[in-house]
């Protein structure tokens, strides 16, 4: 086990003063919760706050489980927005359908995107 500031990390990178490690930060607040078995329930609730990453992940467990979503809008659209947040809930429901299954069994791609993968993009390919 250790700790490292980012300010150490920076120092000892390659990457110049100034400028960012990384874009993307994913943050998983990891406080005791209680364990309650129920349904898998998902909403989205759209709210603006500011954040100094184009993309900024955050979840926060407990009786519900939150995920949350921030992004520079100037860097990144809506519509990537929306389809990383679909590929968060198709992992969330294949979890939920099988908590005993191993890891290579979840599913990233919503079943639309994987038609779309398997059938449509093939048949382009085959007219190629």
């Amino acid at each position: 086990y250790g700790y490292s500031s980012l300010a150490e990390v920076q120092q000892w990178s390659d990457v110049p003063r100034g400028e960012p490690l990384f874009d993307t930060i994913f943050a998983f607040e990891n406080y005791p919760m209680s364990r309650n078995e129920t349904e898998l329930e998902i909403a989205v609730d759209m709210t603006f706050e500011k954040t100094s990453y184009p993309l900024t992940i955050m979840i926060h467990p407990g009786d519900q489980l939150v995920l949350r979503v921030l992004y520079d809008d100037l860097r990144i659209d809506d519509a990537t927005v929306k389809r990383l947040l679909q590929h968060f809930q198709s992992l969330l429901e294949n979890m939920a359908a099988d908590f005993n299954q191993p890891l290579s069994n979840l599913q990233i791609v919503t079943p639309m995107e994987n038609e779309q993968l398997v059938d449509q993009f093939n048949a382009d390919l085959e007219v190629c």
